[in-house]
C-alpha cells in the first residue's frame, strides 16, 4: 500500500526521511498507530518536525498479551504544519499512521 492524503485523514504506512507538508494551513488533531496482526514488543514510531525535533514517539509494550495494537495521541491545541515546517514519519516498525487533520 502507499501512502494515502485523503481530505481530511493522511494514512501513512511508510517511514520517510521526506517532509510532509502542503501548501495550505494544514492542521493536525490526533494522530493514531494502529499495528494489526505482528505487533512486536520494542515496535516504534517517531514522528518529527521538518529539522528533526522530535514532535510524538511511541513503542510497543506488552505485545504477548494481543497482536493488535493502538497508540494515540491529541493536541490540546492543533498542530499547525506552517509552525513545524511540515513533519517526517521518520521511523515506523510496522502498521499505518492515521493523522486527523482539522
Amino acid at each position: 500500500m502507499a501512502n494515502k492524503f485523503l481530505s481530511n485523514i493522511w494514512v501513512i504506512d511508510t517511514a520517510s526521511s521526506q517532509v510532509i507538508n502542503d501548501d495550505v494551513h494544514t492542521r493536525v488533531n490526533v494522530i493514531r498507530w494502529v499495528v494489526d496482526g505482528d505487533a512486536a514488543d520494542g515496535d516504534d514510531l517517531k514522528i518529527t518536525d521538518a529539522t528533526d525535533n522530535l514532535i510524538w514517539h511511541d513503542i510497543v509494550t506488552n505485545s504477548n498479551s494481543t497482536t493488535y495494537w493502538v497508540s494515540s495521541t491529541s493536541f490540546d491545541s492543533p498542530l499547525d504544519l506552517r509552525s513545524t515546517g511540515g513533519i517526517k514519519v521518520s521511523t515506523l516498525s510496522h502498521g499505518k499512521v492515521y493523522f486527523y487533520l482539522e
